[in-house]
């Protein structure tokens, strides 16, 4: 990186900071979409970012995560995003569009999943960024899809205690191939994982071979939202990939009815939004390697239940632990 990268980033950062210490917390509540890798997140995301009028992280953002809100005020305007459905591996092309926000998120968490990592006096600067982004999106609530975040639930209940969840679900076998064939495209490492996963060091267990490691990594991360909710009532609204793709519209009604339950108002919509949408869902697994497939999640099922629950247990004893330091730099 050049001096001139270097003093640009610096200057830009530290304004920030100060703009962001000075800011109001978020005004809405925000809604969060969670789930394993290519369950079908990015397409809900998209449909609900062009059904509703909302506030996101635009890629801009994401690839200047020091200063994601002064990037964007530079690089884009907020008019809507293009009514466009394509993605690669949950990337949405240009610089303006919807991310995922990756970035951002690592400055507060671990890129694996571990409570022990998480920057607690940082948490707090979330709802006053996430109140930047909605004023510039003419008072727009805030949507975010970030895979990584299925973990992060319990710290961002945390902060954000009035957050809409949507979790979505795909059936197993057409997501795991997706996923192997997503992990060979990108030169994954077969004891490597990819997206939202805990860190190894936490696993008490051996994963023996790839094909254990993603269906582990799938099970994990729908068994940590179950119990999340369970544990902390987080309404959180459960996603069928398959049903979404046939009636995509009651999603919206699913997540509009949750945020007028919290707000005593529905979410603002766009006009011109296609409320007769529909998708294919081309998960075709033979039968085979459904039940390969099948038998791999049948021999580690207790195991990785038993473990995302202590993942939830101890992100909520962390948080019970750091809630001074997230009040004291509150506000």
């Amino acid at each position: 990186m050049s001096l001139a990268r270097k003093m640009q980033r610096r200057c830009m950062s530290r304004l920030e900071n100060l703009l962001v210490r000075r800011a109001e917390a978020n005004h809405f509540p925000p809604v969060f979409i969670t789930g394993s890798c290519r369950s079908g997140t990015t397409v809900v995301y998209q449909y609900l970012v062009q059904s509703f009028r909302t506030s996101y992280f635009p890629n801009i953002a994401r690839q200047r995560p020091l200063w994601p809100y002064l990037a964007t005020r530079l690089g884009c305007d907020n008019s809507p995003p293009e009514k466009d459905f394509a993605s690669h591996f949950g990337e949405i092309a240009g610089q303006c569009a919807p991310s995922d926000g990756w970035e951002i998120f690592l400055r507060w968490f671990s890129y694996f999943m571990n409570p022990g990592e998480t920057d607690f006096r940082g948490l707090p600067t979330i709802p006053r960024l996430i109140g930047l982004f909605e004023r510039f999106y003419n008072q727009s609530p805030f949507i975010n899809k970030n895979n990584a975040n299925t973990l992060r639930l319990v710290e961002l209940h945390h902060v954000l205690p009035r957050s809409v969840i949507v979790h979505v679900i795909r059936e197993l076998p057409a997501t795991i191939e997706s996923v192997l064939r997503g992990r060979a495209k990108n030169e994954i490492a077969a004891d490597q994982f990819w997206s939202a996963a805990p860190d190894k060091s936490l696993i008490p267990f051996d994963l023996t071979s790839e094909l254990e490691l993603v269906v582990f990594q799938n099970l994990v991360c729908n068994r940590f939202v179950e119990r999340a909710d369970r544990e902390l009532d987080l309404g959180v609204i459960n996603v069928d990939y398959n049903s979404f793709c046939t009636a995509p519209w009651a999603v919206a009604r699913q997540v509009n009815d949750a945020w007028t339950q919290r707000t005593g108002r529905p979410l603002p919509t766009r006009a011109g939004r296609d409320e007769h949408a529909s998708f294919e869902d081309r998960g075709n697994v033979s039968d085979q390697r459904r039940c390969e497939i099948n038998d791999v999640r049948d021999q580690i099922a207790q195991r990785t239940d038993e473990f995302a629950g202590q993942l939830v247990d101890d992100a909520i004893a962390s948080c019970a632990a750091n809630s001074p330091a997230v009040r004291a730099t509150a506000g």
